[in-house]
């Protein structure tokens, strides 16, 4: 399971500048045979008092996979997406 991509990412308004919401559509594959399913997502970017940032992700509608291990690796995703500045 891989996140391959995140599709039409936007960030929701926050009156805190170290907490950043967004919504998008993930593109997950898995499976032997490279099956794509798309979902709608939400997932949270705070950045803590030592500036370490913190991602919370929820997947917003039931895929043909573990959710933990597809929670985990979006997390991921976005903390790499984060670490490269490449979230709006």
């Amino acid at each position: 399971m891989e996140v391959k991509n995140l599709l039409n990412i936007i960030k929701k308004e926050s009156l805190l500048f170290y907490r950043n919401e967004y919504i998008a559509e993930a593109v997950f594959v898995y499976g032997g045979n490279k099956t794509e399913e798309t979902v709608p997502v939400n997932f949270i970017v705070e950045k803590t008092a030592s500036g370490v940032p913190k991602i919370s992700a929820k997947i917003l509608k039931h895929i043909n996979y573990p959710m933990l291990g597809a929670v985990k690796n979006l997390q991921q995703y976005v903390k790499e997406l984060d670490k490269r500045g490449n979230l709006p």
